[in-house]
């Protein structure tokens, strides 16, 4: 659907499974990282798989630009976040992003 598994995750470990929405919040988010690798290596041998052979698209350039950056965003984002924010601050952003993703695929769909 384009907007994460967190839409699932976070309700079903937080009311499902009774655990604190900063840590079904962290959880979800972990979770992203095998879900990413899977569904790059699936698109990998999609490309592989082409009459013409493999051809990285040129965006593929930018990983390994990338890569470096956002992790140090991510680790320094969450130290801050952790110092700054409550539980509830952190479940309304996620919640906001949640459905901002959410309008964001509704638009697609309509427009499409």
């Amino acid at each position: 659907m384009g907007i994460g598994g967190g839409l699932l995750n976070v309700p079903l470990l937080v009311y499902g499974l009774g655990r604190k929405t900063r840590k079904a919040i962290g959880t979800s988010s972990l979770l992203i990282i095998p879900t990413a690798a899977v569904g790059f290596a699936a698109y990998v041998a999609s490309l592989a798989l082409r009459p013409a052979g493999l051809a990285w698209p040129p965006e593929f350039v930018l990983i390994p630009v990338l890569f470096p950056i956002v992790f140090v965003g991510a680790y320094l984002g969450s130290r801050w976040g952790l110092r700054a924010l409550q539980t509830r601050p952190v479940a309304l952003i996620f919640i906001l992003v949640v459905f901002v993703a959410a309008a964001k695929l509704v638009y697609d769909l309509v427009v499409a």
